[in-house]
């Protein structure tokens, strides 16, 4: 006997098939529809938010990226001149477009593009190629607050970069300051931070030079592997060999060799750069924290000479302190004025426990009277024995400090 078929369930089954055959002919062009239509609602509520916003948003955007968004709208291409950061790299665009060309019409649009009353308060440049100087005095002309530079080892900068007047920070990788001037003209009187990551400078007056011009305002100094190939001044310069750095509370000095990244340049210990032993009143009267990085021997007399000229230093950290084989603790009573009035920190990275190295911890402690922690780290894999002799030798050493607390960390392999 055939069971009677329902007529309501048919059409139901029938309206259903055709539904899902039309969803299933039309699927994408209304999902695309609908994507179309959501992006663009998107776009209208971003753009309404008001321009000072919508400049903050765009402003962590890569520079290409900027450019991209910018065809969303007419209001977002003058927007685009507006951004107060530009954050530009050459090798990021050239792994996704591969262009130079292209990459060198952004960033003239970017830069050069804007009106005089669109300054720039950080501008980025990580170039892979030599760096315009069309593009400098545009940033000068805009009132550039911070720059960050890296280009190429060896690549000549561009003298304009130290008369940019506005400059707060200024942040410079690789470069090379070349003999193509007998004097460098550095006027940077706003300049607050200075870091300066394997520079090379053709004669040692620029380096002067470039501290000398920025020495009224500089609080911090960053200043790793400078390597210079004349050192000695020429007969006709008539500056100064050094300032006093007398606003700079914070240092970071790393005095490894460059003959390794830069054949035909040579090392220079700082003091001697700097010309600490001619210099009458401290470098750094105001420093409070200091970092000294070596990357070959240590000249112990250096480290000392340092110390004197930061009557305020509170947190002393060196790194590296490998001994000169011929050479003995300088023979000296005078102690640094910051060990009896403001020391209370001081760090040793890297430590071999060599004799020169714990007579220096030995120093410290026996002079330092407000010294609160002094903290060794041992050389990587530097075997238990010798590390409890060494804390066995500075326990029995008398303190000034009450409140001194001694750490020895041993650091693995």
């Amino acid at each position: 006997m055939k069971a009677k078929r329902n007529p309501h369930l048919d059409s139901a089954a029938r309206h259903g098939c055709g539904a899902a055959a039309i969803m299933g002919g039309g699927l994408s062009s209304i999902f695309l529809k609908m994507k179309k239509q959501f992006w663009l609602a998107a776009a209208t509520r971003i753009s309404d938010l008001p321009d000072e916003l919508l400049c903050h948003i765009l402003s962590f955007l890569p520079i290409e990226d900027v450019f991209a968004a910018s065809l969303v709208s007419k209001r977002w291409r003058s927007l685009r001149y507006s951004l107060p950061n530009l954050d530009i790299s050459e090798d990021r665009f050239l792994g996704r477009w591969r262009s130079s060309y292209s990459f060198i019409q952004l960033v003239n649009a970017a830069i050069l593009g804007r009106g005089i009353h669109q300054p720039i308060k950080t501008l980025c440049l990580i170039l892979v190629s030599p760096i315009s100087q069309t593009w400098l005095k545009a940033a000068r002309d805009l009132k550039v607050h911070n720059l960050e530079i890296s280009v190429p080892l060896g690549t000549n900068v561009p003298c304009t970069v130290f008369t940019i007047t506005t400059l707060v920070v200024l942040k410079l990788c690789n470069a090379t300051v070349t003999d193509a001037f007998s004097s460098l003209v550095v006027h940077l009187p706003s300049l607050k931070v200075l870091d300066l990551n394997r520079i090379h400078f053709f004669k040692r007056q620029h380096f002067i030079e470039l501290l000398n011009g920025c020495a009224a305002s500089l609080e911090d100094f960053q200043a790793k592997d400078i390597s210079i190939y004349h050192y000695h001044l020429d007969p006709s310069y008539k500056g100064k060999v050094t300032t006093s750095l007398s606003k700079c509370v914070r240092a970071n000095i790393s005095l490894a060799k460059m003959t390794k990244y830069f054949p035909g340049y040579y090392y220079y210990s700082i003091n001697l750069i700097l010309g600490l032993d001619k210099l009458d009143t401290p470098l750094f009267p105001n420093l409070i924290h200091m970092e000294l990085k070596f990357g070959g021997q240590v000249d112990w007399k250096f480290v000392l000479d340092m110390l004197h000229h930061c009557p305020q230093l509170q947190t002393v950290v060196l790194q590296n302190l490998c001994d000169l084989s011929i050479e003995v603790w300088p023979s000296t009573n005078v102690v640094p004025k910051c060990f009896s009035s403001q020391l209370r920190t001081c760090c040793l990275k890297n430590c071999t426990g060599s004799k020169r190295q714990v007579t220096f911890a030995k120093f410290v402690m026996q002079n330092a009277t407000l010294l609160c922690a002094l903290t060794i780290f041992s050389w990587p894999g530097m075997r238990n024995k010798r590390i409890l002799q060494m804390r066995k030798e500075l326990d029995s050493c008398p303190r000034s400090s009450a409140t001194c607390d001694l750490q020895i960390i041993h650091v693995p392999r």
